[in-house]
């Protein structure tokens, strides 16, 4: 039988904001010092009033595989295409 070789399997990370900013950089950190490197963050801002996206655009401009969308409500359009909101 064949095995599967997953040391090169890319994960995307989804992370949902929303006004995190006092544990946002905690958990952006706690991701980009795994030992697995071939990850994706996508974090998804929707509409915070606080700093979050600031400490999103940080970590995109210093770690490539961050990246940063502002997109309000968009976990009911997610929740749609998943049967599940």
């Amino acid at each position: 039988m064949n095995e599967i070789n997953h040391e090169n399997n890319l994960i995307s990370v989804i992370i949902p904001v929303y006004n995190a900013e006092k544990y946002l950089e905690e958990c952006l950190k706690s991701i980009q010092y795994q030992t697995y490197n071939n990850i994706e963050v996508i974090m998804v801002n929707d509409g915070s009033k606080d700093n979050s996206g600031s400490i999103c655009q940080k970590y995109v401009e210093i770690d490539s595989r961050f990246r940063y969308f502002e997109k309000e409500k968009w976990w009911s359009i997610f929740g749609e295409k998943l049967r599940i909101g």
